[in-house]
């Protein structure tokens, strides 16, 4: 199993050493899991369709110990729409914002083959690792928000995973790199049955990402989630989502 620095450093409960009673926040709801399908575990988060906090408190307000429960509460339900639980694990207040940290509890199998994590099947949420959020500042086409980009670059080495059983810190972050293929039935329904472009166009040992390829009218955006993009030998390197075009 596997955490990162800053959620072992959370408060869990209301405590004043880190909310002023008289002060105005805004809430964000953070939802994330740990990936482990491939050679390196890695950090997922989710957002909405607009590159946002999948979802947030509009107005700013103080905080209380019976409303903070209160938003805690709330956001354990928001992911039921999809299937998805979580569990709260609590909140990092930074300047005028207080973050709810969820962990989405679902087993692997049912990610990997189901749609619930494919932009192509659901227009609601978007998957994020590290690297769209803090390099790439975008997924596909979608802008992510400049809040968020900026939370994440702040704390980014907060963010680094390690083994809980061991202490053995993950520096490795996998990197995103956009691929083109034909938008055919067939080669979508292959990426979102195997969660990856490794078998589908395959022409020898080792897998080539062309991150140059032209789009046309007749192809369709992948993202290839890879650690190394040099060498890819087997399916458990690479990690492939099809975009989103209905």
């Amino acid at each position: 199993m596997y955490n990162f620095n800053l959620l072992s450093k959370l408060p869990y409960n209301y405590d004043e050493e880190f909310i002023e009673f008289d002060k105005e926040y805004k809430i964000n709801f953070v939802y994330y899991r740990f990936n482990d399908r491939l050679t390196e575990p890695f950090l997922e988060l989710i957002l909405n369709n607009q590159g946002q906090h999948f979802y947030s408190v509009n107005n700013d307000t103080f905080i209380t110990p019976k409303n903070l429960d209160g938003h805690i509460i709330s956001g354990e339900f928001k992911l039921n729409d999809m299937s998805l639980q979580c569990r709260y694990q609590g909140y990092h207040c930074c300047e005028s914002n207080i973050y709810l940290y969820y962990r989405i509890i679902v087993d692997n199998k049912a990610i990997d083959q189901s749609a619930i994590f494919s932009e192509y099947y659901n227009n609601d949420i978007i998957i994020a690792t590290l690297y769209d959020i803090i390099q790439a500042r975008k997924i596909f086409h979608i802008d992510i928000c400049k809040d968020i980009v900026n939370y994440f670059n702040t704390f980014k080495d907060e963010f680094n995973l390690y083994n809980i059983f061991n202490n053995n810190i993950i520096f490795t972050r996998p990197e995103t790199i956009y691929t083109s293929i034909d938008n055919i039935e067939q080669n979508v329904d292959y990426i979102i049955k195997n969660g990856t472009i490794y078998f589908l166009h395959q022409k020898g040992p080792v897998l080539i990402l062309d991150n140059n390829a032209p789009i046309s009218e007749n192809s369709i955006l992948v993202k290839n989630v890879v650690f190394d993009k040099n060498r890819i030998i087997s399916h458990r390197q690479i990690m492939s989502i099809v975009e989103n075009k209905k």
